[in-house]
């Protein structure tokens, strides 16, 4: 069935082709309507058997959050990487691929480097997307993690490197932008973003963040909480959110995106 804003039911799927994806409909404060898409990531893949029933992941967040992810963030470039068996499997399942490069490490030679460090991360992520066959104008993000200390200059090289590829605008981070750790990830990020035009963009096609702040908990899917990650200061295109960590058993987390986020994706 398909619902209206007001959740009413205008019609019945019945057509075979229709797509369902797991959406949450917010009212803003104002009037306007957001539309937020619910799912996970994971180092484990969706496919792998987890029990002795041949239950895959896919299968038991599917059994223990209340419905199947509308998209699922997976590895490129690094460990547990995604595999195009997989892949297939998560678009086989109707599910998009959020794309995470997992290769920066919290070292001089990557993220505590310069442009050029940048730049080779980002020539790595995008090697990896193209092995695996990632189509043209899907963003990577890049995998920062909390207390690592990425500087200004590595955010421009990655994010201009990614904005001279055939993938998605100037790339994306996955990030701490918390107020606590503003020194690690806000200050370098916010004066990389206000140097550099490629990252500015447009509304709609600027950098990209993938925030992993605050974290209300673990949810099912209908009990996930209105959008509202943390962001820097300087980007409003914080476009997914990671609300919630090991849930499912440890196994996965779990994330909302917005319209923009969701269009990023795989």
């Amino acid at each position: 069935m398909i619902w209206d804003l007001d959740g009413n039911i205008t019609r019945t799927v019945s057509d075979p082709g229709d797509i369902i994806v797991p959406r949450v409909i917010i009212r803003g404060q104002w009037g306007y309507v957001m539309a937020t898409s619910w799912g996970v990531d994971s180092a484990l893949a969706a496919d792998k058997i987890v029990d002795s029933d041949n239950q895959t992941l896919f299968d038991l967040v599917r059994q223990q959050c209340g419905q199947e992810p509308a998209f699922w963030g997976r590895y490129i470039g690094g460990r547990y990487a995604l595999t195009a068996t997989e892949a297939q499997f998560l678009h086989n399942g109707g599910c998009k691929i959020l794309v995470i490069y997992n290769g920066a490490r919290d070292r001089s030679s990557s993220v505590q480097g310069g442009f050029q460090e940048g730049a080779n991360d980002a020539n790595k992520a995008i090697a990896a997307a193209q092995a695996l066959g990632v189509p043209f104008g899907v963003w990577i993000y890049a995998d920062v993690e909390a207390g690592w200390k990425p500087t200004s200059d590595w955010f421009q090289g990655w994010s201009d490197t990614m904005f001279n590829s055939q993938f998605g605008d100037a790339g994306g981070i996955y990030g701490d932008p918390h107020k606590t750790n503003a020194g690690n990830f806000n200050v370098p990020y916010c004066n990389a973003f206000n140097s550099d035009s490629s990252m500015q963009g447009t509304d709609d096609d600027a950098a990209y963040i993938f925030s992993s702040e605050p974290e209300p908990g673990c949810t099912t899917a209908a009990q996930a909480p209105p959008f509202a990650p943390d962001m820097p200061p300087c980007n409003p295109n914080t476009v997914i959110w990671q609300y919630a960590e090991n849930c499912v058993g440890g196994r996965v987390d779990e994330d909302l995106a917005n319209d923009a986020g969701f269009a990023s994706m795989w």
